[in-house]
């Protein structure tokens, strides 16, 4: 989990929050702790396990990655009633790597980077729940005016759920003992909604309409403030909406420190990388590290979650075209490692234009949004492999027909009527991906004999590459697939509601980290041959 912080200052008379002059921050594991205090920790760790381990209490007291207060802080707020250590914010989880694994990284980092343990019911089911299995807590440090945090209470209602479900699910019973589920702590019963001060309000003001958050654009000054709760001295919540949102667009939390408009702003800055054309060795060197900079990674390519493509050369590759569809930079893993060598929040994050990767993709730089190329169409995939990411990224639907449907011919046809009849309903021009899988060839055969319009990933990545605009999809005839009169007048709402559970069942599809990715080699080859697009091989 990497965040985004922003800040503003109280004032201590009549005068109004301030924002800090400073650039935001950007806080993870890799930054939790300054390489003094690093070396002071890991020298108690070597004492405590002659050198053979970390010690185990480390687990307990780790993962912070901020601390805020009035007084030698990571946040330093000048505010009178800000404590000198008022608040601090940590990374828990359960998926702890190896020791053996954390020593190491302590020792080339130059810091400790393991996660704090969830301790309560409600962390430990935050946990079980979170995507990435790492979630963010704010602990009030006993401070005198107070911590306020915003919430979401669709949050909190899913995670009660689950706790809910998970205690009634124990056998074996849990640390709690005999607490009801009405006399048990955490996100239930500490809910204490409060209302701000004019002050408080004209701070979160200031913090949601940061102009520098591309995160937040939707927010406006006259916008319904969020809903506060205080946090009791000395007690901690969890910020849900940072391991949880399902829209990475909702994925925040402003946090205040007393009555007088001090605060700060915390964002998930969201890394996912997905590898092309990198060895297994040069894989696995990465992936081990990656937890530390709050990055995430997926073999293949997904228009909705991934950040940046990891490459050693610019090649018009699969992935390298689905990224450049999507507006998303192309960079080597240098990139990565200058993320591994940050060990400060305000270390500046490095720039992607300065890790391009040498080489020409021949793809046009005058894309200035999401490619749309293939908008109106909707492209039915008989196999997984790189034509659903593909279709994808250049805005086309997709049915997936591996997952959907039926494996007798009577049914099949049937369950494919009606998909034609959405298609026209919807005004959509519905083709098939042609493939030679033998998983598919009866699949193959039957829609052969409905008289489908087929095409292939070669066609796609010309459409979707070409230079001039309005280019048609062509068949494996090499016939142009015209769109249905009208396809643009389609109620966005209608097209956004069918995108995202596509979104949703690409992102269930379940790879393996290294073994799916079938590019550490040179499985990903060039689409491009004498200054023309053309797909040799999707793999």
């Amino acid at each position: 989990m990497l965040l985004r912080i922003t800040q503003v200052s109280g004032g201590n008379t009549e005068n109004h929050s301030r924002a800090s002059s400073e650039p935001p921050l950007h806080a993870c594991l890799a930054t939790a702790q300054t390489n003094e205090t690093a070396t002071s920790s890991s020298q108690s760790a070597t004492q405590t396990t002659s050198g053979t381990s970390l010690a185990p209490d480390q687990y307990e007291t780790s993962g912070e990655i901020l601390t805020v207060g009035r007084k030698n802080c990571t946040v330093t707020l000048d505010d009178k009633c800000v404590s000198r250590r008022h608040a601090s914010i940590r990374l828990l989880s359960n998926d702890h790597p190896r020791h053996e694994m954390l020593q190491s990284q302590s020792q080339s980092m130059g810091g400790m980077v393991e996660f704090g343990r969830p301790e309560s019911r409600e962390e430990i089911a935050a946990c079980s729940t979170s995507n990435t299995g790492v979630i963010c807590v704010v602990r009030d440090c006993g401070s005198k005016f107070g911590t306020f945090v915003s919430v979401r209470e669709d949050l909190i209602k899913f995670l009660k759920d689950n706790d809910n479900h998970h205690v009634h699910s124990n056998d074996d019973g849990d640390e709690t003992g005999e607490e009801t589920e009405d006399d048990a702590g955490g996100e239930g019963k500490s809910m204490n909604v409060v209302d701000l001060t004019e002050k408080q309000c004209r701070a979160v003001r200031m913090l949601l309409n940061d102009n520098e958050n591309d995160n937040d654009d939707n927010h406006q000054p006259n916008a319904s403030l969020p809903k506060f709760h205080k946090l009791e001295p000395n007690s901690s919540t969890i910020l849900l909406p940072l391991s949880h949102s399902t829209d990475t667009q909702t994925a925040h939390v402003t946090i205040l420190f007393g009555p007088q408009g001090s605060g700060i702003h915390l964002v998930l800055h969201p890394l996912q990388f997905t590898f092309s054309r990198l060895s297994t060795k040069d894989q696995h060197r990465l992936l081990s590290r990656l937890h530390t900079i709050g990055a995430t990674h997926s073999p293949q390519w997904d228009v909705r979650t991934s950040t940046h493509l990891i490459t050693k050369e610019a090649k018009a590759t699969a992935k390298h075209i689905m990224a450049w569809a999507c507006r998303k930079p192309a960079v080597t893993e240098d990139y990565v490692l200058a993320l591994l060598t940050r060990h400060h929040v305000r270390d500046a994050l490095p720039n992607e234009e300065d890790y391009i990767p040498p080489g020409n993709t021949q793809l046009s730089e005058k894309l200035v949004g999401p490619c749309v190329a293939l908008r109106g169409y909707r492209v039915a995939v008989l196999i997984e492999d790189d034509g659903a990411p593909l279709a994808l990224s250049a805005g086309a639907e997709v049915v997936w027909v591996y997952e959907d449907g039926p494996s007798e011919e009577g049914e099949f046809r049937s369950w494919w009527e009606g998909q034609c009849g959405n298609a026209v309903k919807e005004k959509r021009a519905l083709v098939v991906m042609e493939t030679s899988s033998r998983k598919s060839t009866l699949w193959m055969e039957w829609l052969m004999g409905l008289r489908c319009r087929f095409t292939n990933q070669k066609n796609l990545a010309k459409a979707i590459t070409a230079k001039e605009e309005n280019v048609l999809l062509m068949d494996v005839n090499k016939e142009p697939i015209e769109k249905v009169v009208g396809w643009d007048e389609v109620k966005e709402d209608m097209v956004v509601e069918w995108g995202e559970g596509v979104e949703e069942e690409l992102e269930d599809e379940g790879f393996d980290a290294v073994a799916q990715d079938k590019d550490n080699d040179d499985d990903d080859d060039d689409v491009t041959e004498n200054g023309k697009f053309v797909l040799l091989s999707f793999k």
